[in-house]
């Protein structure tokens, strides 16, 4: 019953992603209140610990229930959560203004990354040490921000129409951006339908990326609302003061964990389209593409269309479908008897009477001896 219970409530997902950041945040305000270091007077480390005749032990018992129930409770606000990350922040007036801001911190960032990756300092107009040495400087300085430059234009949209107002949300706006446009293809559009396709090993590995990206971002509110719990705690000036600031350092960590996760994600995301795009071809029964460029104009007629922008007549996909490649290969018929191999042409280490005869040169198989190819589905 309990396995069972755990396998409807995600397994050992739901107590990563679900309970842990919740009993993150409430030992951090446990810890801190127990200690005493919300009050005056002095804190101590032993006061965290209940005695085993201290009445708090039934309430740390219930806590740990009620821990268990908010993991219940907030799994469908998951997703949600991580939105919130992207920069999704609403249609409100505060949330469209903060998001603009947002927007605009980053679109600056990206503009100076483009000017910083073509700059080259001057060459030195003498051959003196100090000019040559000077150079050297101001062209390591110059490759340095170069790099730093490769860096941040990895991580943004190539478009600055789609920036995002947060970096967690330009990763992941990047990752689907990335993954369709060289094929013509919006990825969110596509990938419902080409889900099914996906093969398994792909699949739990995306799967395993999007449970850290959930769980980072859930540690990371956690550990922030655990810094404005814990920063009346600054105001002692010892050792408690150094409690919010340690969460608020966690959270950063949690957040640049997430925007890492995001990124190897992103390249996951884009192996789906390299290796299954056409499997979506295929089960909507469009006849495969013979050429890159052809590729390319079916899927941008193809995602108008399921963008229910233009009809069918005026993507050029009006035209019969292809249901041969859909076909199984045919079943191969069962061997006769003058297929079977002979006992005495059998040999293991190739020296029994059969191991100066040809091999099978039917038609057929050919004179090679290779067998003969299978009939697959049409391409």
């Amino acid at each position: 019953m309990v396995t069972a219970g755990s396998k409807a409530l995600g397994g050992a997902r739901f107590t990563l992603v679900n309970v842990l950041p919740g009993v993150l945040l409430a030992s951090t305000v446990l810890v801190t209140a127990r200690s005493g270091a919300y009050g005056p007077g002095p804190a101590s480390f032993g006061d965290i610990i209940p005695d085993t005749d201290d009445p708090t032990v039934g309430g740390a018992v219930v806590l740990l229930f009620a821990l268990f129930v908010a993991g219940v409770l907030i799994q469908p606000f998951q997703v949600a959560l991580v939105q919130y990350l992207e920069g999704y922040w609403g249609d409100s007036a505060l949330g469209r203004s903060a998001g603009a801001v947002a927007t605009e911190l980053h679109r600056r960032r990206l503009r100076t990354a483009f000017v910083e990756q073509d700059v080259f300092p001057p060459p030195p107009s003498t051959t003196t040490l100090a000019q040559v040495a000077a150079y050297s400087r101001a062209a390591a300085r110059a490759e340095r921000g170069r790099v730093r430059a490769a860096a941040i234009l990895h991580r943004y949209p190539a478009k600055f129409d789609r920036l995002m107002p947060t970096m967690l949300g330009n990763v992941l706006r990047n990752a689907e951006d990335a993954a369709g446009d060289r094929y013509k293809l919006d990825a969110m559009t596509l990938y419902p339908r080409m889900y099914s396709s996906i093969s398994k090993p792909l699949a739990d590995a995306m799967s395993r990326q999007l449970d850290v990206i959930t769980l980072t971002a859930s540690m990371c509110v956690s550990f922030a609302l655990g810094t404005l719990a814990t920063t009346p705690v600054l105001l002692r000036l010892d050792l408690w003061s150094l409690v919010p600031l340690v969460t608020v350092l966690l959270a950063v960590l949690s957040y640049r964990g997430g925007v890492r996760a995001a990124t190897s994600h992103g390249v996951l995301f884009a192996t789906t389209f390299d290796l299954h795009r056409f499997d979506a071809l295929r089960a909507m029964h469009y006849r495969l593409p013979d050429t890159f460029d052809e590729e390319q104009r079916l899927n941008g007629a193809l995602t108008a269309f399921l963008q229910n922008k233009v009809t069918p007549d005026r993507t050029g996909l009006n035209h019969p479908y292809d249901h041969s490649i859909y076909q199984q290969p045919a079943a191969l018929p069962p061997p006769t008897p003058d297929d079977r191999p002979r006992n005495e042409d059998v040999s293991a280490f190739g020296d029994g009477p059969g191991a100066d005869k040809p091999s099978n040169t039917t038609p057929e198989s050919g004179a090679s001896g290779e067998p003969p190819l299978l009939p697959g589905p049409a391409r």
